[in-house]
């Protein structure tokens, strides 16, 4: 439970590739390791309220160390971390997540996915870069923490190469 709960508060990572492909930076090898771990995460419960849990908690850290970002969040009730529209936009972040994990061995299919979220994110004003930077630093130390044979390098390649993708399009 308390191994969800952390990687819930993590999952701000930023990701989205456009018109750039993974390089060798995150390998195939890379890329196998990040699908892994991320099913290692998950496959032991069943519980939205763990998922719903981490994933609040990784906003809330973002948000702790950039709390200018507070206000991008107004519409989704940050001030009510509990509630239901707050937990529900939370848990669309880590199901972007999960989509962008799974798809790390389709390389046509994640450029399409990365540039549809970079493209959502460069409407809304005020969306920095650097807060996908911390989202995938707060997820790393999470991860980290709940899995005994965490492969930070793997993770640490790929969330580069992804976040240049998923922040292409901001100012």
């Amino acid at each position: 439970m308390y191994k969800l709960a952390i990687i819930v508060s993590l999952a701000l990572f930023g990701l989205v590739i456009g018109d750039h492909h993974l390089s060798d930076e995150c390998s195939a090898g890379d890329r196998h390791i990040v699908q892994e771990q991320w099913s290692e995460l998950w496959h032991e419960t069943d519980s939205s309220k763990v998922k719903a849990a981490f994933a609040r908690g990784i906003l809330m850290k973002v948000v702790e160390k950039h709390p200018e970002a507070k206000a991008l969040f107004a519409k989704v009730d940050i001030d009510n971390p509990k509630s239901g529209k707050f937990t529900a936009h939370a848990l669309r972040i880590l199901n972007a997540i999960d989509l962008i994990v799974n798809l790390l061995g389709n390389q046509e299919a994640l450029d399409a996915a990365l540039e549809h979220l970079s493209k959502q994110h460069q409407v809304r004003e005020n969306v920095k870069a650097e807060y996908f930077q911390t989202f995938g630093e707060v997820y790393l130390q999470a991860a980290n923490k709940l899995l005994d044979e965490f492969n930070i390098l793997a993770w640490k390649s790929c969330f580069r190469e992804l976040g240049k993708g998923l922040t292409q399009h901001l100012h």
